[in-house]
Order: structure tokens, then sequence, then C-alpha cells
């Protein structure tokens, strides 16, 4: 064995050149898992950072809370149990804080008293002068908050010294958060103030308030963190009951959630590091086939058996990829540490170094001893099995295809099953690249044997790198699976980097399909009213949105999201055919779009009032009846009017609604007093009364300004009989319901034509929709179906929204008013100026930025982009090795032709052409195996880039620019890598000694 050692140390110092590229290629593969996991520690303390910032100020603290109470001894006995506490969850500092209940001045004004350690690093002042600590009887505050000041009095001993403003967002928050209606009152020092003796018996609370520790929290890892804050709880909770522990728990755990998803895209760059290191592994071994055995045939000669030319190979072999693997691993460490110095949030840079190659270890270990076992079987391989050596990569290609089909018919991955590490996210990349490359590398030979015998007996150099590569295929055959299965790695990461992005410029349009949603503010007014006669800065698109139960059969019904606008918007919306599934947007619109008429009475702008002549009804059933006259205004929103009787007439004064009204509608309804006597005696006396009925008739409408012009012909109603003679319209009506509501064409409207989900439009059948809009019932008849719509759910109705509007309204006058409003071509500026800050405003740009800045997404594109390097750098290699592999090998066959006549420039060619016939097909072969894999991983594993469930689906971002982009450059830089290579060679003249191919 000593012998063999020495041996095997004396071929690796004689030949150094291959083992140290397959050494320095092994290293940068085992790299790619050691970084992978350093990028995961990293991903996780940012998106832990993200997800604590993203809260609300009163859940991005730790609180701990009681009663307060009064006595000092006690009091610093629990501030020192309860900053121990603290310190075991976050290393910054405590604050204590206190707040009394709602207080009143005795004068119809109500306010708050509070206080807090430290008072000056939390409020900024505006006025006056910061306060002392308070006495037993005197208190200084500062006021802040919504005026005016309490007048307080002063038997309290509270005296306001200054007005601030509060400047840190965790002061009084959260448990303690006294709200923004009533004024706030801040003392120094919160034990000082709980003594004061003029509020002994008022109640009030009092706690310890600490910002959470990212780094802390990272390096823990949230499942621990979250044991621990658990066991904190209940220690306070046993020392002093009245403790309550508040630790935004949920969310760190949900963001937790979402961070092991890139985690679990760690496994699709593991598997491509496992196919580069046995890949590189097979070619290295390949090249170095034919000097192994002259070594080995040298000492079987002088007496050695088969065990010591396994024990040379096994030590040969294991030296090289132990080498490389230690390399590799402290090249990774070493990563790791300068990620861990470059960000604040990671782990110290030895721990982080430390914990990324032991949590890679058993990964890097497992793939040294599969590359000695590859390495070892390739060197010893008989040539006598060289059918068996193909059968076997046959087999191995069919076996990589069919468990790859089985993978695959199991259907999309969701996002919980990526968290659970299912196998697929690692199978898929390992099995798609080591396809792909034996299948090429089967295929090479064909290939190759069918162009050797198509060239022209000239082109010399051509002919001569074919048939040598032909003749002795075992190192080209395996450059080619191997350069196939790297570039494979490129194009898969490349493609599915671009497929994650445009997923985030997806979702976000998603969300605001133009560049702005506007929707009601704090105050509930509609963005309609709010911006009503003011200049808008886009174009604005008013939409309605209500949620309507579909009847799918007699009894059952599901429900939907209705959503109605203007068919013109639909090609104003961002990424279309990605959001929707469609093609055409202009075809779906025309599909839904309606004749967009206003009948009804045009109203003069200048009018004020409204007269309604009425006959047919007597004066006294007169009063128990109530009119209201509805009126449109040119932005779709329909409000009413309450007339009141004035001997024959109906009158009402007109509200401002600005120009272009029209009356469109007039309802009926008993009085509120008919209703309450009628009901009295059912509930009282057990007997019913009758319902109003009658006929009433309506004359002209008009104005103070004169005779509205118009007609009463086409109105109808479809809960009375509504009759138009003339210049009148009689209506005969039984109010048996609550409303009786006439309007322009109401009993003949057609169905509203509409685009909805293959589901709902499955469901309805061949008939119309049912929608039950929850006050009456509408047809609607499908048009078109989409996969899916923006700002929906899975079940939704498109709609001309005027069409929608007027069904809304023949049920429930004035309920068809838009509720939001889509902006195009607003600017960010403006959208957050008034009036538009009054408004709920999101942005499509401000989304997508959010989503590309979210760490999740950030770390799995720094992730594709490394694993992509890594693959590009070893292929180099790979092609380096091809090149001088091929020069060794047939030095004696070389110096043959040279001493022929063929000139050195000529050898070189031959060099460059042997790696230009394996280059090129195995570019265009793992071009197509990446973009296979990347639409396999795209459809089947559906995570986005920020580790959620993507809406809309991932769609594959490449076309067939950029594929042919990829194409021409993976080929220029392999044939600009050949060239190098075989262009630095016969640069000196030949050694004394060549090899056995000397003739």
């Amino acid at each position: 064995m000593a012998v063999g050692g020495e041996l095997a140390l004396a071929q690796l110092r004689h030949r150094p050149a291959r083992y140290t590229v397959l050494a320095l290629g092994i290293a940068l593969a085992v790299t790619l898992p050691v970084v992978a996991r350093a990028s995961a520690t990293l991903v996780a303390g940012r998106t832990l950072v993200a997800a604590i910032d993203a809260l609300p100020a009163g859940q991005r603290s730790l609180t701990i809370s009681y009663g307060g109470t009064q006595d000092p001894a006690r009091q610093a006995a629990n501030d020192a149990l309860v900053r121990g506490q603290l310190a075991r969850l976050t290393s910054a500092p405590a604050r204590h804080e206190m707040l009394f209940g709602e207080l009143s001045d005795g004068r119809g004004q109500s306010y708050r008293l509070g206080a807090a350690d430290q008072l000056a690093d939390t409020v900024r002042l505006t006025s006056g002068r910061l306060p002392v600590p308070c006495t037993q009887r005197r208190c200084e505050v500062l006021m802040t908050g919504p005026g005016p000041a309490p007048t307080l009095d002063p038997s309290l001993g509270v005296v306001v010294v200054g007005t601030a403003v509060r400047t840190d967002p965790l002061l009084l928050s959260g448990t303690f958060d006294p709200g923004e209606t009533v004024p706030l009152l801040l003392a120094d020092g919160a034990d000082a103030t709980e003594r004061l003796q003029s509020l002994t018996l008022f109640p009030r609370g009092s706690g310890w308030v600490a910002a959470p520790d990212p780094k802390r929290i990272a390096v823990m890892g949230v499942p621990s963190y979250t044991a621990l804050s658990r066991q904190v709880s209940d220690d306070l909770a046993l020392s002093v009951q009245a403790f309550v522990l508040t630790v935004p728990d949920d969310a760190l755990s949900r963001e937790d959630s979402r961070a092991a998803l890139s985690t679990g895209r760690l496994a699709v760059l593991g598997g491509a590091g496992a196919v580069l290191v046995l890949g590189l592994t097979f070619v290295a071994a390949a090249g170095l086939r034919r000097e192994h055995a002259a070594l080995t045939g040298l000492i079987r000669r002088r007496g050695a058996g088969r065990a010591a030319v396994v024990r040379l190979t096994a030590v040969i072999t294991a030296v090289v990829v132990g080498a490389g693997t230690l390399v590799g691993l402290a090249i990774g460490g070493v990563v790791a540490a300068l990620i861990a110095a470059a960000d604040p949030v990671s782990p110290p840079a030895a721990s982080m170094a430390v914990s990324a190659v032991a949590g890679s270890l058993l990964v890097v270990l497992a793939l040294a001893v599969a590359s000695v076992g590859a390495a070892m079987a390739v060197l010893l391989w008989p040539d006598s099995s060289r059918s068996t050596a193909w059968h076997t990569v046959e087999l191995a290609a069919l076996v990589a295809v069919a468990i790859a089909g089985l993978a695959a018919s199991r259907g999309s991955v969701s996002t919980s099953a990526a968290a659970a590490g299912d196998p697929l996210l690692a199978a898929l990349p390992v099995l798609a690249c080591l396809t792909g490359g034996l299948v090429t590398a089967r295929l090479w030979p064909v290939g190759a044997s069918v162009l050797a015998r198509r060239l022209p007996a000239g082109a010399v150099a051509s002919r001569l790198a074919v048939v040598g590569a032909v003749r002795r295929p075992l190192v080209v055959v395996t450059t080619v699976g191997f350069l196939t299965a790297a570039v494979a790695s490129v194009v898969f990461a490349g493609a599915y980097r671009a497929t994650l992005l445009e997923g985030s410029a997806d979702q976000a349009a998603y969300q605001v399909p133009l560049t702005a949603r506007l929707l009601p503010g704090p105050d509930a007014m509609s963005p309609l009213q709010t911006l009503a006669g003011v200049r808008t800065t886009g174009t604005d698109h008013p939409v309605m949105r209500t949620a309507v139960s579909v009847y799918t059969s007699a009894t059952s019904a599901v429900t939907a999201q209705v959503l109605g606008l203007d068919p013109a918007v639909l090609p104003l919306m961002s990424r279309w055919s990605r959001t929707t599934g469609d093609d055409d947007p202009r075809a779906a619109a025309s599909k839904i779009t309606v004749a967009s008429t206003t009948a009804g009475f045009a109203v003069p702008d200048a009018a004020t009032a409204l007269t309604l002549p009425l006959a047919g009804i007597a004066l006294p059933d007169r009063q128990d009846l109530w009119f209201t006259a509805w009126f449109a205004t040119p932005d779709g929103r329909e409000s009413g009017v309450l007339m009141s009787v004035r001997g024959t007439d109906l009158v009402a004064a007109l509200p401002a609604m600005g120009s272009g009204r029209t009356l469109t509608g007039i309802t009926l309804r008993e009085s509120a007093a008919g209703s309450r006597i009628r009901l009295h005696h059912v509930g009282e006396g057990g007997t019913n009364q009758p319902v109003p009925a009658g006929t009433a008739v309506l004359g002209p409408p008009a104005t103070d300004s004169g005779v509205m012009t118009g007609s009463w012909q086409g109105w109808s109603s479809v809960t009375a009989q509504a009759t138009p003679e003339g210049t009148t319209l009689h209506l005969t009506y039984q109010l048996i319901g609550d409303l009786v509501v006439v309007r322009p064409g109401l009993a003949s409207r057609p169905p509203l034509r509409v685009l909805t989900d293959p589901a709902t439009a499955a469901a309805a059948g061949p008939g119309p929709l049912r929608l039950n809009l929850g006050t009456g019932s509408v047809r609607a008849v499908v048009v078109g179906t989409l996969p899916r719509f923006p700002t929906t759910g899975d079940r939704f109705v498109v709609v001309d929204r005027t069409a929608l509007s007027r069904s809304l309204d023949d049920v429930n006058p004035g309920s068809g008013a838009p509720v939001e409003i889509w902006v195009d071509g607003a600017d960010a500026a403006a959208l957050a100026a008034a009036p538009y800050d009054g408004l709920q405003v999101t942005e499509q740009s401000v989304i997508r930025d959010r989503i590309a800045a979210d760490p999740v997404g950030q770390g799995s594109a720094w992730l594709l982009a490394v694993g992509a390097l890594v693959a590009l750098l070893v292929g180099a290699a790979a092609l380096v090795l091809l090149v001088v592999g091929s020069r060794r090998d047939d030095a004696g066959e070389m110096l043959a032709l040279e001493s022929d006549g063929v000139g050195p420039h000529t050898l070189r060619r031959v060099l460059f052409l042997r790696a230009a016939y394996v280059a090129v097909p195995a570019v265009i072969a793992g071009v197509a195996t990446g973009l296979l894999l990347a639409r396999a991983a795209t459809t089947l594993v559906a995570v986005s880039g920020t580790g959620t469930t993507p809406v809309p689906p991932l769609t594959l971002a490449v076309g067939t620019l950029w594929t042919a982009a990829v194409v021409g450059i993976g080929v220029l830089a392999a044939l600009g890598v050949a060239a190098a290579t075989a262009g630095a060679t016969f640069r000196t003249p030949w050694p004394e000694r060549v090899q056995e191919e000397l003739r």
C-alpha cells in the first residue's frame, strides 16, 4: 500500500496539469452548495428584517404589559425581572412606558396621560421645553396629538410645558396605543408618573417595550426563537401573573416559511452542482485513461496484481478529488464569510463560514465519494467492454427520461410542497441535464461518422479532427455530454431567472392593471366624489365591483366577483396576455361592448327645482307614498331626490350636480308612517291591512328653467304596470314589496354580455347565467371566457360598466355607481399629493419595485446567477481539458504528420476543429435542454420569485431572439476558448521522447 501511494504521488507530480484542472473544476462545483447555504442564511435574515419593518408600529415590538403598581420596591423588582427576560430575546434596550385610561377635563374635552423613560429620545419638541421628571404632586408634560388642548384642573398637578410630535414609532404603540382622536400628554419617566398622587385611583397600563433583534432571530432560527419566546412568556407569567408578553411570532413564522422556499431553490443549484462535479470527473478521467493505462501496464509487467492496480487508481483519484473538495470548501467558506461581513444582519463572518461548510458537508462528501467512484470506473473500464459502456449510457438515459417523466406526471408543486423540500425540486435539474448530456453523447459518434464521410478530401484539418475523434471517441463523447449538461445549467439559470423577474412584473400588473388603482380612503368617500371637479393628472377609468351569486342550478349558486368597466380599458391593461391568458384584448372588448345611450329627460344645467304633475291619487293618499326622482350624471353616478306634495304636483329642490344631468328613474314606496301603522296592526292585533295600491298618472316633468326634453315612451317597470299615454305615464301599482322602480326600458333589457372564467361558464351550461345581486336577479349571456382576470378571484364576471350600472340601478336605483378608479398615465408625485392623499392609492410601479426588492426574490436571482457562472467556468475547463488531452494523447500521431509535411498551423487547426465539432452541437443541445428544463420548472414548480404562489402563473420569459442570442454567444465563447487553447500549442520543439503512438 505504501509503494502504491508513493507511485501515485509520483504520477501526480510528473503529470500535474490535467489533475490540477480536474481538482480546480471540482473545487468550483463544490463551492456551489456552500455558497448556496450561506445565501440561504442571508436571505432568511433579510427577509426577517423586511418582515419586521413592514409590520405596523403596534406589532413591531416586544412588549411586556401589566396593570402597573405604585409600590417603588415592587416596581424596581419588576423592572429588573422584565429587563432580564427581554435580554434573552433582544439586544435592544427596553423602555418602560405607562398610560392612564381616557380622562376628562370636566368641560367636555377628553385626553390621555402617558409617560416613557428617555422621553427626549422619542419626541421632537415643537414649542416650549422638555419636562422634568414628575414628583408626587407635580407632573410636567408635553402635549401631542390633535387639539384643542384640555383645560386641566390645577389640583391634578399636571402642567403642560411644551408641545411635541412623536418620532419613535414604538412610543406608546400596540398595547399602549392611545389612538389619534384625543390629545396625548407625555411625561418623562414612567415610574415617577405612576406615583402621581392626584391619579392614585385611576386605572392605568404599564409595561416595557423593546425592538426585536433580527440578527439574533436569524442566528437562532425562527423556530428556536418562537420556542424561546414561549418560555420567556411562561417564566414571566409564573413570576407575576399579570405580565403579558407580546411577540410578533406569527409574522416571523410566516416570513420564515417564505424564506425557506429560497432554501428549496438551493436544491435546484445543488442538483446542478452534482451534475457539474460528476460530469467533470468523467471528462477528466476519460482524458487520463490512456496515460493511466500506460502506468498500470508498467506495474503489471513488474508483477503487480489487479488489487494493486485498483489501489493505485483509488489513491490517485482520491487525492485529486479530495484536494479539489477541500479547496472548494475553503473557497465557499471564504465567500460565505465575505457575505456575512457585507451584511449587518448575518451572523459573524467566522460563524457564517463554519455554518455554511458544515451545512453542506454531507452533500459535498457524497459528491466526492461519487466522483472517486466515477473516475475509477472510467479509468479501469476494460477496452473489451466498450459496447457494454455504450449500453450503460443508453440505459442511464432511458432511466433518467423515465424518472423525469414520472416526476413531471405528478403535476405542479405548490409553495407548501416546495417549502417541505419536495424531491421534485432537486430531481428535476439533475434528470434534465443528465438526460440531455447522455442523449447528446450517444448521438454524437453517429453524427461524427456521417460528417467524416461527407467532408471533402481537401479539408485535411477537418478530416483529421473528425476521424481522430471517431477512432478514439471516449474523451470527445464524455466532453460532449458534460458540455451539454453545463450549457443546459447556464441556460436554465438565465431563463428561469428572467422568468422570475417577468413573473414579478406580471404580479404587479395583475394587482394594478394600469398605472394606479384608487379606492376609498379612511373617510370611505368614493374616488369619484373625492376627485369631483378636480383636474386629474392622468386618464381616469371608473370601475364598478360587486359580489354576486351565480346560479349553477335551481338551488345551487357560487359567489363570483362582478367587474364593470369600460371595454376600451381592456387594450390599455398592462401585460394583457400574461395576466389574463388571452391573446386579443380588442376582441374581448368588442364582445362585451353595448350601446351607450342615456334615456330619460334631460335636465337644464341651470335648473334648481323640479315639478312633476301627479293625478289619479287622492290627496290624503299622497301623504302615505314617497316618490323619489333619480338623476344620472355623465360619470355614471345616480342620486335620488325625495319629492314632496304641493297641491296636485310633486316638487323637489335640485342639488348642484354639474352639467349633463338626466332624469332616469322614478321610485315609489310606502311612507315610514304608513308602513309603521300596518306593521303595528300585524304585530299587536294580528290583523293584516291592505297594501297601498292604485294608479298614478305622471305628467311631463318640468323645472324652473322650463319643460325638460324627453318622453315617457319606453318607460316601464317589472313590479308595476307602467303605460305611456301621450305626455303622461299611467302607473298602476300594488306595494307588495318595498319599492316600485320605473325606468326607461327596464322591462325589456337584453341580458348582460359577460366574460367569465371557464368554470362558471361550464356550470351555466348553454343557457343564460342568473346573477343574484342581493336585491334582485338579472340575466347574463356568456360571450367569452378568460382563464383569469386582474384584481379578481377564481370566479369572476366582466361586463360593460354602462350595462352593469343600468342593471344595478334597475333593481336598486343609486347602487350602480363606480366604487374605484383605474388611472392611466399619472405620475407618482401627483398621486402622492392632494386630493389623492385622501384615497387609498396603489401604484403598479410601487408594487413591482417592492416585489423586485424582496429578499427572497433577490436571493433566488443571486443563486441562479452564481450557478450559471460556475457552470460556465467548469464548461470552459472541460474544453481546455479536451484540447490539452488531444494534444498529449495524439502526440505520436501528430509528430508523424509533421514529419510528413503537415505544418504546426494545420495541427493547431486540427485541435481547434475537434473542439469546435464538440462545442457547437453541445451548445445547441444544451440550449434546448436548458429551455426545456426552464419550461418544466416554470410549469411544475408553482413558486414565484418571492416564494409565494404566482398569480398569474409563471410563463417562460424567453423567445426566439433570446434563444438565438444565447446560442450565438455560447458558440462564440466556446470557440474562443478552443481557439485560445489550441493556439498555444506547438510553440516549442518536440520532446525527446514521444508516447507510444509514434509510428
